[in-house]
């Protein structure tokens, strides 16, 4: 039996081992989504685009990673790097703001 065949949407492989990937939960991206909300609730109307063009890379991100939950962590990292770096790049960020940043990768 292939050791890398999938059994359906249990976390156990056909041979009784761990599935090394993991389906995202049903609702998707959820550090992503959470990250992004988070973000944009408290963030200054002015850099609402910047966090909205992160988001749509994040998005894309996730659901070329495969939608898991691997899938999912790598989104959320994709999307605050972005963040981060598209204020930097505009000089509109300070050490509050990449505290924040980091905040929002911290696993949930």
């Amino acid at each position: 039996m292939a050791s890398l065949a999938r059994t359906g949407d249990t976390i156990q492989r056909a041979d009784g081992r761990p599935r090394l990937v993991v389906p995202a939960a049903q609702e998707g991206a959820v550090r992503l989504e959470s990250a992004h909300r988070s973000l944009l609730v408290d963030a200054e109307p002015r850099v609402h685009r910047y966090l909205k063009a992160a988001h749509r890379s994040a998005v894309a991100a996730f659901e070329g990673a495969g939608a898991t939950d691997a899938a999912d962590r790598l989104a959320t990292s994709v999307y605050v790097g972005a963040v981060v770096a598209t204020l930097a790049a505009e000089g509109e960020i300070d050490a509050a703001d990449v505290q924040i940043a980091v905040a929002t990768t911290a696993p949930t």
